[in-house]
């Protein structure tokens, strides 16, 4: 878990650096449209692909604007490219950010039209479903932007469970979706306490929380679940 905490120091102080000026929005036109791809293809943000020096950018404002994806490239993708999208949406180091790990979830939710977008799909819980199997952590202490859609950052993996756990996509908690969660869940519960690395609250927390919200019976130890309590909001 000390390795873990190490990685998600360097992400928030990365993160949370500021300068004296902000990044000049006119070399993001006609980025969006330059590599929107196919309609299959994942979004990829601009700080992705190192147009956008995300040190240099203050305010939360700022930086969700920068993340805003325009609507008619939102309509133009398939629901698995959307879920796909919001593993390595910048913003998801927020989860790093607040007392309660619940908060930047509603944040992002309401600044965020490519969550809102892909939460109204009529496949998107089972799409989700699908994409949070083959999630798993990347341990690499170097990694900030992931590359890939299954290997992914901690800060991602962590995001993803609390936006899966939040109710905001409605489904997860019913039918086939749910037991299937239930199984993914548990799998990486068990696979966290037996690594050393990823053996810790800040990690299992998100797990015990997607099982609570969604009910899907998947046990935590005690302290697991009051410290869950502690640090969620929406109690």
């Amino acid at each position: 878990m000390k390795r873990v905490c190490l990685i998600l120091l360097s992400v928030l102080m990365l993160a949370g650096c500021s300068k004296d000026h902000s990044e000049d929005m006119s070399r993001l036109d006609g980025y969006w449209e330059e590599t929107k791809g196919d309609s299959d293809d994942p979004i990829i943000f601009p700080t992705e692909m190192g147009l956008v020096n995300w040190e240099a950018i203050e305010g939360l404002e700022q930086r969700f604007r920068i993340c805003q994806v325009p609507d008619y490239i939102l309509k133009g993708k398939t629901t698995n490219a959307l879920g796909l999208s919001i593993l390595h949406y910048p913003m998801n180091y927020l989860i790093l950010a607040y007392n309660y790990y619940d908060v930047p979830v509603t944040l992002v939710c309401e600044h965020s039209r490519l969550h809102n977008a892909l939460a109204v799909r009529p496949d998107a819980a089972e799409v989700l479903t699908g994409i949070f199997e083959k999630t798993s952590i990347d341990k690499d202490p170097g990694l900030v932007f992931a590359k890939s859609y299954e290997k992914i950052t901690v800060c991602d993996e962590l995001f993803l469970e609390y936006f899966l756990g939040s109710g905001f996509v409605k489904g997860l908690d019913n039918g086939t979706n749910k037991s299937r969660l239930a199984a993914a869940v548990a799998r990486k519960r068990d696979e966290r306490l037996a690594d050393m690395d990823l053996n810790g609250a800040l990690t299992l927390i998100p797990l015990a929380y997607m099982s609570e919200r969604l009910g899907l019976g998947v046990r935590f130890s005690d302290d697991i679940v009051n410290t869950m309590h502690q640090f969620t909001q929406n109690d």
